[in-house]
């Protein structure tokens, strides 16, 4: 069920991306930017208002609340650098979910389900995604955004091709588990 609305997530993130780059980039850059300010805001209070021997224990807080806060204030004020970030990350999480789809082809072709080589060519496809989006031949934040948002889309249709056919290929209960013949144990 995780896999599945992970799957959808990915999905309706995507479709975002590509229909409203501008938008995506602005609303991703504010949301982590205003969370950082907050958070740090949340480390500076805190760190006045403990009791005063408490202050040796967290004398940290302070100084991680002010770097919290400037960085939100960074992400608030320009967007445009984020979207670096963002295409590294989103492009090793595409790759090494490309090379777990592999090894969910693997699985199938162990079980000898039939439709094994389809999950082995989305694999193949979602860590090329994944480079293609960590290269960004595109240059463009908006192209990339774009990029990214397909990719996502891509990614999250085909856990889901993948999720049905392993779904198919392992029964859940025992009721549905063949029954296998003695001769065939021995």
């Amino acid at each position: 069920a995780s896999s599945m609305l992970s799957a959808l997530c990915f999905i309706a993130l995507g479709v975002f991306l590509v229909g409203w780059p501008d938008l995506s980039r602005i609303w991703i850059c504010r949301s982590l930017g205003a969370a950082l300010l907050v958070t740090g805001g949340v480390y500076v209070l805190f760190h006045f208002v403990r009791a005063k021997g408490a202050t040796v224990v967290f004398q940290y807080d302070l100084i991680l609340g002010v770097v919290l806060a400037i960085a939100g204030v960074w992400l608030l004020t320009t967007p445009d650098l984020i979207v670096t970030f963002i295409q590294y990350i989103l492009g090793v999480i595409l790759v090494v979910h490309g090379v777990l789809d592999l090894q969910g082809a693997w699985n199938l072709r162990t079980a000898r389900f039939g439709g094994w080589w389809i999950a082995a060519l989305i694999g193949l496809l979602t860590a090329a995604l994944g480079a293609l989006i960590l290269w960004n031949p595109l240059a463009g934040v908006d192209g990339l955004l774009i990029l990214v948002g397909l990719a996502l889309i891509y990614d999250g249709a085909s856990d889901l091709v993948i999720l049905l056919q392993l779904t198919h290929a392992y029964p859940k209960t025992k009721e549905d588990v063949p029954e296998i013949p003695e001769e065939i144990i021995e």
